[in-house]
């Protein structure tokens, strides 16, 4: 854990956004108060290399982490959870390419039939 993360972890009285986690890569994710009275807390990102708003691309962000910083999801995602999303899509990447090799080797097959 980095110096930057246990900074952010601690609960300052002056502090108004709440950390809730980081993902694998070491973005950061934070929960304010809401702009309207009883409207939805606001739910930000802090990129893990300080990058503007203009390079933003969703997919840097894990889709858990997506679906809570969209209100989708109530809680934030533990990080075994990620980890097993990680190894989860890994997989299928995987049974992917596997398939698509196979439907390459019957299309080959076929038209030098």
């Amino acid at each position: 854990m980095s110096l930057r993360s246990i900074w952010y972890r601690l609960r300052l009285p002056w502090r108004t956004n709440v950390y809730h986690g980081s993902d694998l890569v070491g973005n950061m994710y934070f929960e304010g108060p809401p702009i309207h009275a009883g409207g939805k807390p606001r739910r930000k990102v802090i990129y893990y290399d300080n990058r503007s708003i203009e390079q933003y691309n969703p997919e840097d962000i894990p889709p858990m982490w997506r679906s809570w910083l969209t209100h989708t999801r109530n809680h934030a995602p533990s990080i075994q959870e990620l980890q097993a999303d990680e190894i989860r899509l890994r997989t299928l990447r995987e049974r992917v390419r596997q398939i698509e090799a196979k439907e390459k080797a019957i299309r080959q097959a076929q038209i030098q039939a």
